[in-house]
């Protein structure tokens, strides 16, 4: 018994295990306003300098109560595409789920996914990032069909 334990030691010593180090940062709920949106830009550097492997955008870069536009959204997609560091984004309920509500935009819920789906939304031939450039959409819908509803702007929230 003691021979295999010192058998099992001698191994793990000929064999030394070494761990790389592999750093990553996790943001979320930025930017909901506009002194965020202006502050997203060298918040993303610092964590940039911090020489992270990637940056995880957790969603909800809109505010639950903003209008669900694609400007907004076309806006936001140019601030997360300006990071230095790689950048995954994974929407939040808030780019989705409240944009069919009064106030937001009554936009379909299953179209505002759809256009927020890496595989409809996204395509490898766009910013260099697996992003297209601001503006434009890969998916096979119209880009007014999740346009928010010029009525609802001046409706308020539910």
């Amino acid at each position: 018994m003691i021979t295999a334990l010192l058998l099992a030691i001698a191994l793990l010593l000929a064999h030394p295990v070494g761990a790389e180090t592999w750093r990553f940062a996790v943001i979320g709920d930025t930017p909901c306003n506009t002194y965020e949106a202006r502050e997203l830009g060298p918040m993303l550097k610092d964590i940039a300098a911090a020489h992270v492997s990637v940056i995880v955008h957790a969603g909800d870069f809109k505010d639950s109560g903003a209008v669900c536009s694609d400007e907004l959204f076309d806006n936001r997609r140019s601030l997360l595409d300006a990071s230095p560091a790689p950048l995954i984004y994974v929407p939040g309920d808030n780019e989705w789920v409240d944009c069919h509500r009064l106030g937001t935009g009554l936009v379909s819920v299953a179209c505002r996914a759809t256009s927020l789906s890496p595989a409809t939304r996204y395509s490898s031939t766009g910013s260099g990032k697996g992003l297209p450039p601001p503006g434009t959409s890969s998916h096979s819908e119209s880009s007014s069909s999740c346009r928010a509803t010029p009525a609802s702007r001046s409706m308020p929230l539910a």
